[in-house]
């Protein structure tokens, strides 16, 4: 049977092995077997177990009970959570961070004398913007299938808080909304070039999530390997194509801040993309596609 752990002080972090024990045996005695597998991963403080199975998931709440109690079959999963401290709906949590770039904006935008002084090129630019964070918080609620309810408010959490708040509301904000772009010279076609490619990097973004999505409702929560899309070359379609869209409103807009914020997303996206590559070798072994790469096709 498969036991997926999800670590919320992480909330990024993902791990899943097969083991096998008596689903007759109480709950409780089925744990130490679990952590003995687990003991450098997670320690049993502040543990939630979690059956999942076809459309329903049930939190265990008496680990007297048995899994035969729950009427757990092998083709059912256990996940184990663990939260540290102060916790946040995972879902509310996420768009706590994409709701930054928006309101950022929003308040640029507006602190030009009610769009007065703003400049077309930097109306685009916030365009462009509020329909990424827009999409990703439509996402999160009516496209995301979350296998986790909660995760700790912690140092990890803070950051990604700061990712999106500072270093891309304030930072690029400021100085998309700094630059005075009359005294520039801006190359129309090569405005236009640039906005297709984010359109259609944002496009194929959203379609592959759907895919994942897909794969989840399909296969009733369990894993399964992803095509179609760039799935067919990379095993994080998603991320690469988040890459495409951020590299081209760089290149667009052609502000340092831009840059920096496309580069981190490289970095944390491709580590990401190569756990998550690696974890579908490990699990689905010489069924998994040899000539797929983790996040860049054919050569990352």
């Amino acid at each position: 049977m498969k036991i997926r752990i999800r670590n919320a002080a992480d909330f990024i972090k993902y791990y899943e092995f097969e083991i096998e024990f008596d689903t007759s045996k109480a709950i409780k005695d089925i744990i130490p077997l679990i952590f003995q597998k687990i003991s450098t991963k997670l320690s049993q403080e502040n543990l939630k177990l979690t059956i999942i199975q076809p459309n329903i998931q049930t939190i265990v709440s008496n680990y007297d009970k048995s899994l035969a109690y729950y009427n757990f079959k092998e083709s059912d999963s256990i996940q184990v959570e663990k939260h540290h401290g102060l916790t946040i709906n995972h879902s509310h949590g996420i768009c706590l961070g994409y709701l930054g770039p928006i309101i950022i904006i929003f308040y640029f935008l507006f602190d030009k004398q009610e769009l007065k002084n703003v400049h077309w090129f930097q109306i685009i630019a916030a365009i462009m913007i509020l329909l990424h964070y827009s999409k990703r918080i439509y996402e999160v609620y009516f496209v995301h299938i979350n296998a986790i309810e909660r995760i700790a408010i912690d140092k990890d959490y803070l950051g990604f808080f700061f990712y999106y708040w500072i270093v891309f509301g304030i930072l690029v904000g400021y100085e998309l909304f700094s630059q005075d772009f009359e005294k520039h010279s801006i190359n129309i076609f090569r405005t236009g070039i640039f906005i297709v490619l984010f359109l259609y990097s944002e496009i194929n973004n959203y379609k592959s999530h759907l895919i994942l999505r897909e794969i989840k409702l399909n296969h009733k929560g369990q894993r399964a390997i992803p095509y179609g899309n760039m799935f067919d070359y990379v095993s994080s379609s998603h991320y690469f194509w988040e890459l495409c869209s951020w590299l081209s409103f760089s290149l667009l807009t052609n502000l340092n801040f831009a840059y920096l914020f496309t580069i981190l997303s490289f970095l944390s996206m491709g580590v990401l993309s190569y756990k998550k590559h690696l974890s579908y070798l490990e699990y689905f072994k010489d069924k998994y596609p040899r000539n797929r790469k983790a996040f860049i096709p054919f050569i990352l």
